[in-house]
Parts: structure tokens; sequence; C-alpha cells
């Protein structure tokens, strides 16, 4: 079963500041947020109103900013039929709307994207083979968009604990900053 909520994100810091970015954001319900630990990393989920929502922007510890799609458990590599069913172009351009309300990027030229995938321990479902999964789900929804690497609009799977949760990135802080210096028609 699908589990799908309009104000849930996800913050993703280095190891060890989960806390530390909770507490620059300052969330109304602090007592709702979950940390997962990855490799390196560390993502939060929490629910945020819309007054929560405004502050992203401004986060300085926060690495990328995620709108959580949905959530898929994926215990067999049967369960990833569902993925393709799951990824929706009406989901995708919420994600896009979300993502333009909140951090104006400018447009560009031919929309692009890609999809990648973190985990927490290594499974019998390749991380590889959920990407390809979601970028074929993308591909579907959207013939017209270009597979590229870095692409003006990236979905991120973290599959933990067996669940595959699926994000759209709304802003990648540090990435954004470098690529805007190179090209100014890149983000969507």
């Amino acid at each position: 079963m699908i589990e799908k909520s309009e104000n849930q994100f996800a913050l993703l810091t280095f190891a060890g500041l989960a806390k530390i970015a909770a507490e620059e954001l300052n969330p109304s319900d602090k007592t709702k947020i979950q940390v997962h630990h990855l490799p390196n990393y560390d993502l939060s989920v929490l629910s945020l109103s819309e007054t929560d929502m405004t502050c992203l922007p401004s986060l300085k510890t926060v690495e990328d900013v995620f709108w959580l799609m949905g959530r898929l458990p994926l215990s067999k590599k049967i369960h990833l039929r569902q993925l393709q069913e799951r990824i929706q172009k009406e989901q995708l351009l919420v994600g896009i709307s979300l993502k333009n309300s909140l951090f104006h990027p400018t447009k560009p030229k031919q929309p692009s994207f890609n999809c990648f995938v973190k985990q927490d321990h290594d499974y019998p479902i390749y991380r590889r083979t959920i990407a390809q999964r979601m970028r074929s789900a993308v591909a579907q929804a959207f013939p017209k968009w270009k597979i590229r690497d870095p692409g003006s609009i990236e979905i991120w799977g973290f599959y933990i604990r067996r669940q595959l949760h699926w994000l759209f990135v709304c802003l990648t802080i540090v990435y954004d900053i470098i690529r805007d210096l190179h090209s100014t028609d890149l983000v969507l």
C-alpha cells in the first residue's frame, strides 16, 4: 500500500547533522521527525506546515530538500512492477509546481531528468535496478524529457528497511549553487 502526504518532506544532511538541521528549520511539530541513518548521511522525514515550508530555502546545514511522493514496501523483485504504476505524471507535476513556488528556479530549454537511489544496507534488490525502474516510469509519463546527469529534475529513492521512499528533489542547496555558476537555464 502506498502512503502519500502533500506536506511530507525529507532533509538530507551529512551524518550527525539531522538534529542541527531540525533546530535550524524549527518545525511546528518536532516530535514527528523520523531520522533514518544511511552511510555518511542522515535522512529526516517530517511533515511541514505552509509556514514551515517557507523556511526551506534558507536552510544552511541541509544538502538536499525533498518532497515525499510516496512509499512502497519492496522486499522482492516482483514488487518493482508496482513502482511503474505508482510514479504518475500528475504527481511529478505537483512536485515541479512545489519546487517552482518555493525556490523559483529558471526554466530549462529542454526538461531533463535522472533518478538515483541510496540505501541503508545491501539488499537482494539492487539500487541500480530500482533507479532504472524509476527512470522508465518517468520516461513513460514524459516521453519528451531526456535522461541526463545532472538533470533539471531529479527523483531520488531511499531504500530503507525494505521500503522505498521516492522523493522529488525540491532543492539541492550545494549542488544548485555550483550548477548555477556554469549555466542559468538548467534548473527546473
